[in-house]
């Protein structure tokens, strides 16, 4: 008999390697760094956070049917749409793992919401969250800009918005687009979110909105701000898109994102105990 969370971290070690393959082969190896204070960190915690849960569950029970039946549909569907070329496969599979864990329910099921939270916050920041970017991308994009430019006017930088673009004094002229927008960062934070949830076994709650919407207002202030930063002129455009100014504007964000999450859950858990 099999200890049912082998099963379960054996499908975890096939998204990792899976997901790490993919992130890696986006990028030249010299953008690694880059890529990992930008996004992948996150990514990482989340795995992290799926793995705490498997091997810290005071509760052991052997594999059943179902759990290899679970591995081997995942491995198998997200393989052929991999062989396909569509390349959310991997975010599509793990949301629906996500599904299947936070709709169990019995004895030796206590950690499946977490697993399941967690797999379906990788689902969202992989798959529904671009989705929703390409569909209201023009929306997304105009109204950024135009949030940037009051912001950096009352800052002093004295900017103008022309559609999708952001026009400094300096004749700098910066085009918003999909890379740039603060949408895929507000993903990224709300799956940080939920891997602390699930790492620290704190089940969603109406007051998680309050949490969800400093790190909107935060993470949509940093980014103005970066944009801004970045009007003046060409060498402040090189340093703050893509020099060591936005690898410490990746490592910064990443801070934030944790400090936000985890302050709040340790004192809610620690008013529940006391």
């Amino acid at each position: 008999m099999i200890p049912r969370q082998q099963v379960h971290i054996g499908l975890w070690l096939y998204f990792l390697v899976q997901t790490a393959v993919g992130k890696a082969a986006l990028v030249p190896f010299e953008d690694w760094l880059s890529l990992l204070l930008a996004t992948n960190l996150v990514v990482l915690l989340s795995f992290v956070a799926l793995f705490h849960i498997l091997t810290t569950s005071s509760k052991t029970n052997f594999a059943t049917r179902e759990d290899f039946l679970l591995f081997g549909t995942a491995v198998v569907v997200s393989t052929l749409t991999g062989l396909m070329g569509y390349r959310f496969d991997i975010a599509i599979a793990m949301g629906v793992v996500g599904v299947f864990y936070i709709t169990q329910r019995g004895p030796h099921r206590e950690d499946d919401y977490f697993l399941g939270l967690v797999y379906i916050a990788i689902g969202v920041n992989g798959f529904i969250a671009p989705l929703i970017f390409q569909v209201f991308k023009d929306w997304f994009l105009v109204g950024e800009v135009q949030i940037a430019v009051l912001v950096n006017n009352l800052m002093g930088f004295q900017l103008d918005a022309v559609g999708v673009r952001i026009v400094s004094q300096s004749g700098m002229r910066l085009e918003m687009i999909g890379a740039c927008s603060v949408f895929s960062n507000l993903s990224l934070a709300l799956l940080g979110y939920a891997a602390f949830k699930g790492m620290f076994r704190s089940r969603l709650v109406a007051k998680d909105g309050l949490v969800v919407g400093a790190l909107i207002v935060a993470l949509t202030l940093g980014n103005t701000i970066r944009l801004g930063l970045m009007t003046p002129g060409l060498q402040s455009y090189e340093f703050w898109h893509h020099g060591s100014g936005a690898d410490i504007f990746g490592l910064a964000q990443i801070v934030l994102i944790a400090l936000l999450s985890i302050v709040p859950i340790y004192f809610w858990q620690r008013n529940q105990i006391g």
